[in-house]
C-alpha cells in the first residue's frame, strides 16, 4: 500500500495502480495537493475534466426510462 506522502513520481504511479489506474485514483480522492508540484497542475486539470464527464454521465443517465415508469 502506498504511504503518504506521495513524495516522487513513483510513489504517485504506485497509488494510482494501487487504486485501479487513474479513474480510480480520482474516484477514490486523489487530490492534487497529495502529489509533488509537478505533477499538481495536470491532476487538477484531470480532476476537473472527470468531474465535467461526471456530471454529464449523471445527467444522461437521469435521462433515459426507469424500469418503474412506462
Amino acid at each position: 500500500m502506498p504511504i503518504f506522502p506521495l513524495d516522487t513520481g513513483h510513489d504517485v504511479r504506485d497509488k494510482v495502480d494501487w487504486e485501479g489506474g487513474v479513474i480510480g485514483a480520482l474516484e477514490w480522492g486523489l487530490d492534487a495537493d497529495d502529489l509533488p508540484e509537478q505533477y499538481r497542475a495536470d491532476w487538477r486539470v484531470i480532476a476537473e475534466l472527470y468531474r465535467q464527464l461526471d456530471e454529464r454521465c449523471t445527467a444522461f443517465y437521469d435521462g433515459l426510462p426507469r424500469d418503474d415508469v412506462e
